[in-house]
């Protein structure tokens, strides 16, 4: 019978072998497994050689997580140049139609404005927003910020991202059926976005 080497104390990845677990009715061992993130995990001896198994499961969730991410900032990205030279894109009145810009640095670039952004405190749930909303999109002028903060620094026609999408406040009402300035107003009071589109009617109780 073929030797079994043992595996206890060896690292794979982010797996350190505990001790054997338990042989398949096949015959295939299993080892147990301490993940770095404290998990444990049952793995097949031929999966770790392989390298095939390197983690508890959460390697593979932050990848996807990080793959997200970087959608939405290349989004964020996509629709700054559309907003700034396209001149067929909503709203494109109210940036390049009045002289504001892309920098060189970000226009043919994404990389640029990926590094640039995941070291100036991007997150999921921040916009891109400019210091001032009269100049250009470029690392001196823009910051990361809450949509509530960033519609204190707006024009009355403000670009809102939700769910990925980004939109004036007039495309977004006229989507949801309710006036624009309606929509607005609500915006600059703090309402979250599902409510702001609603078309809830505010009742008074006559005195």
């Amino acid at each position: 019978m073929r030797k079994i080497d043992d595996l206890t104390g060896k690292r794979f990845g982010r797996l350190t072998v505990v001790g054997r677990d338990f042989k398949n009715k096949w015959g295939d061992l299993s080892w147990l497994c301490r993940c770095d993130c404290g998990n444990e995990k049952s793995v097949r001896t031929g999966r770790l050689n392989s390298g095939n198994t390197a983690s508890c499961g959460c390697l593979r969730n932050e990848k996807s997580e990080k793959h997200v991410s970087s959608q939405r900032l290349y989004r964020i990205w996509h629709n700054i140049k559309s907003r700034c030279m396209n001149k067929n894109f909503t709203c494109f009145n109210y940036y390049g139609g009045r002289g504001i810009k892309i920098c060189d640095e970000w226009k043919d670039d994404y990389k640029a404005f990926h590094d640039w952004a995941m070291s100036n405190g991007y997150s999921e749930n921040l916009n891109i927003d400019r210091i001032d909303n009269n100049g250009n999109y470029e690392p001196a002028n823009c910051r990361f910020s809450t949509q509530k903060k960033q519609n204190r620094n707006t024009r009355k026609n403000v670009m809102i991202e939700h769910n990925g999408e980004t939109k004036c406040t007039s495309e977004w009402a006229e989507m949801h059926g309710i006036e624009p300035h309606v929509f607005s107003t609500r915006i600059r009071r703090g309402w979250s976005f599902d409510r702001a589109v609603s078309k809830e009617i505010r009742k008074y109780t006559a005195k």
